[in-house]
C-alpha cells in the first residue's frame, strides 16, 4: 500500500503574483514621476520674467501630471516592464525641466482684451488704420457689395453723454459720440458706428480716428482693446495722449501682459466696417 504524502501550505517561497508586483512598481514609478514634475514646475515659477503670473502655469503642469502619469506610467510597467517604465519616466521629467527653463513669457491664460478710460478733459485716444490700394481686388470687393461703411469703435458700455466724448476722422471737425448710431445692449460691450464715405476715408492714409474726452462730468469713458497679431504686416498704430504728446507707452488702465521682456502687440478696437443689407459686417473690416 503506497503511502501518501500530506499536503503541506506552501508559505515560503510561493510564486509571486506577477500582476501585482507589476502594478505596484508602476504606481511607485508614477508617483515618483509626478513629484519630480511638481518640483520642476514649482522651479519654473522662479524664473518667469517681472510682470508674469507664475502660478497658472504651475498649475497648469500639475493638474496633467496628476492626471496622466501616475495611471499612464502604471500601464507601460504593465505591458513593457519596469525599465520601460523608468525611461518614460525620465524622459517626462526631462522635457518637463525643459520647458520650465523656458522664460516663461506666456501667461497662462493670456489676457487677450482689456480697457482704457477717458476720465478728464483732454484725455484722448488715437488709432491710425492702414487702408488698402484703391484698386485692390479686396477693396473694391467691400466697397462694391456693402451696403454702408462707418468707423466702429467698440466700449464695454454705454457712454455717457456728460462726458462729452467726441470723434474725429483725419482732424476732421469732431462729432459727439453719444449721438451716433450703437450697437450692442446697454451694461454689455459693443459698437458706435459713424458713417463714413469712400472719398472720405481714401483722402488720407492711414485713416486717423481720434477719442477725445471735452466733458467734466459724468464717469469715465472706458474703450475696449486688447493684443493684436504681432505677424500682421501693416498694424498701424494705437496711441495715447499722455503728458502733452502722443505715445505708445500704457495703452490700458492695466498692464499689458508681456511677451519675450515686452508689452505684447495691441490696438484699440476701432475699425472700418463694411455692412451688408442685414447690418452685419460681412463685406468686410479693416483694423
Amino acid at each position: 500500500m503506497a503511502l501518501r504524502r500530506p499536503r503541506v501550505p506552501v508559505t515560503m517561497g510561493e510564486a509571486k503574483n506577477p500582476f501585482r508586483t507589476s502594478t505596484t512598481s508602476g504606481l511607485v514609478i508614477g508617483l515618483g514621476a509626478t513629484a519630480a514634475v511638481a518640483l520642476c514646475a514649482l522651479g519654473g515659477t522662479l524664473l518667469v520674467e517681472p510682470g508674469i503670473k507664475p502660478w497658472p502655469r504651475f498649475w497648469a503642469t500639475l493638474f496633467f501630471a496628476a492626471l496622466l502619469w501616475p495611471t499612464g506610467l502604471a500601464l507601460i510597467t504593465r505591458l513593457a516592464g519596469a525599465r520601460t517604465a523608468i525611461a518614460a519616466a525620465v524622459l517626462v521629467v526631462a522635457a518637463t525641466g525643459a520647458q520650465q527653463l523656458g522664460v516663461g513669457t506666456l501667461p497662462l491664460p493670456l489676457v487677450v482684451g482689456w480697457t482704457v478710460s477717458l476720465s478728464a478733459p483732454g484725455d484722448a485716444i488715437r488709432r491710425e488704420l492702414p487702408l488698402s490700394a484703391a484698386g485692390d481686388r479686396e477693396w473694391e470687393r467691400a466697397w462694391r457689395s456693402a451696403q454702408r461703411a462707418a468707423i466702429a469703435v467698440c466700449s464695454p458700455d454705454v457712454i455717457s453723454p456728460e462726458a462729452g466724448v467726441v470723434i474725429a476722422l483725419n482732424g476732421a471737425e469732431p462729432v459727439p459720440l453719444a449721438a451716433l448710431e450703437r450697437k450692442g445692449p446697454p451694461g454689455a460691450a459693443g459698437w458706435y458706428n459713424l458713417p463714413v464715405t469712400r472719398d472720405v476715408v481714401e483722402r488720407q492714409a492711414p485713416l486717423v480716428v481720434e477719442l477725445r474726452r471735452e466733458g467734466v462730468a459724468g464717469p469715465p469713458a472706458r474703450f475696449c482693446g486688447g493684443q493684436d497679431d504681432p505677424d500682421r504686416q501693416d498694424r498701424g498704430a494705437s496711441l495715447r495722449w499722455s503728458a502733452g504728446r502722443w505715445t505708445s507707452d500704457n495703452l490700458a488702465d492695466v498692464p499689458v501682459p508681456l511677451v519675450s521682456g515686452r508689452p505684447a502687440s495691441s490696438r484699440y478696437y476701432i475699425e472700418l466696417r463694411f455692412y451688408d443689407a442685414n447690418g452685419l459686417p460681412h463685406a468686410g473690416i479693416w483694423y
